[in-house]
């Protein structure tokens, strides 16, 4: 395994939740998983339930993907809904002190 340090992006936190606060589930080891080479994380427009330690946590509820980040030491957080794509950095996710 590569070390994590190398990498500029660095997945903080991450969670799998319905929106409606009935399930969540960490996919903080998942999301790390996926960084590539280039320090960046792409997911393709679909529910990410099908990805690699995730599963669908809520059948038939609207679900959505929290991401806590770091990039180049600087602070980031999204909320994505379950079925749009993600792309990680960006530099509009960058957390307001």
């Amino acid at each position: 395994a590569r070390p994590m340090t190398k990498s500029q992006l660095s997945i903080i936190n991450a969670a799998y939740r319905a929106v409606d606060g009935s399930a969540t589930f960490d996919v903080t080891i998942p999301l790390r998983i996926l960084v590539t080479e280039d320090s960046s994380l792409r997911l393709a427009p679909g529910p990410k339930s099908g990805l690699l330690g995730f599963y669908d946590i809520a059948l038939g509820a609207e679900k959505e993907l929290v991401v806590e980040y770091e990039y180049r030491g600087v602070r980031h957080r999204v909320i994505s809904p379950d079925e749009e794509p993600l792309v990680l950095p960006q530099r509009r996710h960058q957390a307001s002190e």
